[in-house]
C-alpha cells in the first residue's frame, strides 16, 4: 500500500508540470516596419497630424504619439517627458 502511494506521488509530480504549463504564443505574422527619424529634435511634418497619445504604465515616462498622413499611413514616436527626448525608432503602420 505505501509502495502503491509513493508511485502515485511520483507520477503526479512528474505530470502535474505538464499540466500546469501554458502555451507561448507564438510572433504574429507581418511585424511592423520601423524606421529612423532623421533628426532627433523634431517630428517631420509629413508624418501628418496628430491623432492621438496612448501611455503604458511600465514605461510611465514615456508617451506615444501617434499621427496620420495624407495617405492614411500611420506612425508612433515615442516621445520620453522627463529627459526631453524623442526616440530614433518609429512604427509604421501602413493601410489598405
Amino acid at each position: 500500500m505505501k509502495k502503491m502511494l509513493l508511485m502515485s506521488l511520483a507520477l503526479f509530480l512528474m505530470i502535474s508540470p505538464l499540466l500546469s504549463c501554458t502555451r507561448v504564443q507564438e510572433p504574429a505574422q507581418g511585424a511592423l516596419e520601423t524606421v529612423e527619424l532623421k533628426s532627433l529634435n523634431a517630428i517631420p511634418m509629413e508624418y501628418g497630424s496628430l491623432v492621438g497619445v496612448t501611455a503604458n504604465p511600465e514605461y510611465s515616462q514615456w508617451a506615444q504619439l501617434w499621427f496620420e498622413d495624407d495617405d492614411k499611413t500611420i506612425r508612433v514616436v515615442s516621445v520620453g517627458f522627463f529627459d526631453r527626448q524623442i526616440l530614433e525608432k518609429v512604427t509604421l503602420i501602413p493601410r489598405n
